[in-house]
């Protein structure tokens, strides 16, 4: 009887640190939405870049994102070489599912990387893309990203407004999309 109340007490006792854990972790995210996070970001609008698709058509950024129809626009840097956007990849393609509905598209910019690459890598990926509708896939490099946007590493992701091509967040590093975070914060704009 010992025994098992010891377990019980020892279940709950692992059950309510990782909510804690998980609480704070999640206070942290809302904690950097408070105050003036728009004042802290360096890149204040979409900059004047060029990026490629797969298909060999140069587009530029500023003038393209002008063009959409969509309010929102995430633009994630990440590679096939790089192994957090590797494992980040497939809850990402779940967030932007869900995020169609939201009004909001998403470029996806594999930068330092080659398109025989970047197009057998998505293959993994191809019947979720067919479905999706509100992705654009880019490669970028000559370096601009990292000159025009500041990124020192990837993966990372810009969220602009369309209209104003103003900036209103960044997310560094690899993300827990799957976070309901996301989505509120996404339905909060």
């Amino acid at each position: 009887m010992a025994k098992r109340l010891l377990a019980i007490v020892a279940t709950m006792l692992i059950a309510f640190g990782y909510a804690f854990y998980t609480h704070q972790k999640i206070q942290k995210m809302i904690v950097s939405e408070q105050g003036s996070e728009k004042e802290a970001l360096v890149l204040k609008s979409v900059p004047d870049a060029n990026f490629e698709r797969l298909n060999g058509e140069k587009i530029n950024l500023r003038t393209f994102i002008s063009q959409e129809s969509k309010k929102y626009i995430f633009v994630h840097f990440w590679g096939t070489w790089c192994a957090p956007c590797e494992v980040e990849f497939p809850a990402l393609l779940k967030f932007i599912r869900k995020a169609k509905a939201h009004n909001a598209n998403f470029y996806l910019v594999a930068v330092n990387d080659e398109v025989k690459k970047v197009k057998k890598f998505l293959d993994r990926f191809k019947s979720e893309f067919e479905t999706l509708g509100n992705v654009e896939i880019f490669v970028e490099n000559n370096g601009e990203f990292f000159e025009k946007f500041g990124t020192a590493k990837v993966p990372e992701t810009y969220v602009f407004e369309s209209q104003t091509l103003e900036a209103l967040k960044k997310f560094v590093g690899p993300q827990e999309w799957e976070n309901v975070y996301y989505l509120d914060w996404l339905r909060s704009l």
